[in-house]
């Protein structure tokens, strides 16, 4: 059964928000991903975080809207912090060279107080 995916979006101070996964991470959820972090970026946070505490899977089509939104992120001149992912997740994007480019954290408040 597919869960599909739902964004909330919560403002935190400093410029940064954070965006509460809940849900499948696939190709059906491309449309909520781009358009919560088009949202967030038109509100010119330069912080944009992403709780997976929610998040059921993730597929190669999941992974890859991911990465095309921390391109586009990186363009911008804006950090992609991703907190609470399952620890099978977490290896994934370790092989996937993703923490180059974004920070990965345990939890929310580490994520917070290192996303400065």
């Amino acid at each position: 059964m597919i869960n599909l995916l739902t964004i909330r979006q919560r403002v935190v101070a400093n410029g940064t928000v954070i965006l509460d996964l809940a849900g499948d991470l696939n190709k059906q959820a491309e449309e909520e991903m781009l358009k919560a972090y088009q949202q967030a970026s038109k509100q010119g946070f330069n912080r944009v975080l992403y709780n997976f505490s929610e998040v059921g899977n993730i597929n190669s089509s999941g992974l890859a809207i991911l990465i095309g939104i921390i391109s586009e992120a990186r363009k911008e001149g804006q950090n992609i912090v991703v907190f609470n992912l399952k620890p099978h997740y977490e290896k994934v994007f370790h092989m996937v060279g993703l923490p180059k480019y974004i920070k990965i954290f345990r939890d929310e408040t580490q994520a917070l107080g290192e996303s400065k």
